[in-house]
């Protein structure tokens, strides 16, 4: 454009989209640029997992922001008993909280970027007077199912069902000395005849254990 035309800038904005457009006196239309601004997305863990009652709960901010920083954190406490759910509100990344009554509780936490754009999650904390211990099952099957021989390839299979957290680890011993195996599926081989017990234990992310032992007898070809 020429210097006597002179410029109009004008700042459109459709749905997330900040769109400026240079107008000018001719009435021709350059767009000079666009910004887009995602939302953050707000998360967050907590431990324990099941907490008892006057015990500390530590809330911790995992929430992420693709194309800015988050800048305000908020949680909200729903007390089930209380009337005022706004006088538990507290502000901050990271914080601590104690339940003084069992019960379920919805924690909402609330996360707002530089762009002034928010999103909130909640999740559900259940309270108890007494410490719930829900670890993993433990359970196998194995293959072939019918009478089993020496030397016969049997395949273990983990069947174990999860507690409150995911199971990591799994460790097998066989009842013949031939050392331990380690995966959630593994085959073995027996080289004499007998009564045998197999043993499996598994572990979760917390540190629970759960077992199963099975017995049986291994026959000669």
């Amino acid at each position: 454009m020429k210097g006597g035309q002179g410029l109009k800038k004008e700042l459109v904005i459709v749905g997330m989209s900040i769109l400026l457009l240079v107008v000018g006196l001719s009435g021709c239309v350059q767009e000079e640029t666009t910004v887009e601004n995602r939302p953050p997305v707000a998360n967050f863990v907590f431990a324990p997992e099941l907490p008892i009652v006057n015990e500390t709960v530590y809330f911790i901010d995992t929430s992420t922001d693709a194309d800015g920083n988050i800048i305000s954190w908020l949680y909200s406490f729903h007390d089930v008993f209380d009337t005022s759910p706004l006088a538990l509100a507290t502000f901050g990344r990271n914080v601590e909280y104690v339940f003084d009554k069992p019960g379920n509780y919805t924690v909402e936490l609330t996360v707002a970027d530089n762009d002034g754009t928010n999103n909130k999650v909640n999740k559900t904390v259940t309270v108890s007077t007494t410490r719930i211990k829900r670890g993993p099952t433990a359970n196998f099957t194995y293959s072939p199912s019918e009478q089993l021989q020496v030397n016969q390839t049997i395949t273990f299979t983990d069947t174990s069902t999860e507690g409150i957290a995911q199971i990591i680890n799994w460790m097998w011993y066989f009842g013949d000395d031939s050392g331990l195996a380690y995966e959630n599926t593994t085959t073995h081989t027996y080289n004499e005849s007998g009564f045998y017990t197999v043993h499996l234990r598994v572990r979760d992310t917390n540190g629970r254990f759960g077992e199963m032992r099975k017995f049986w007898y291994i026959a000669e070809e």
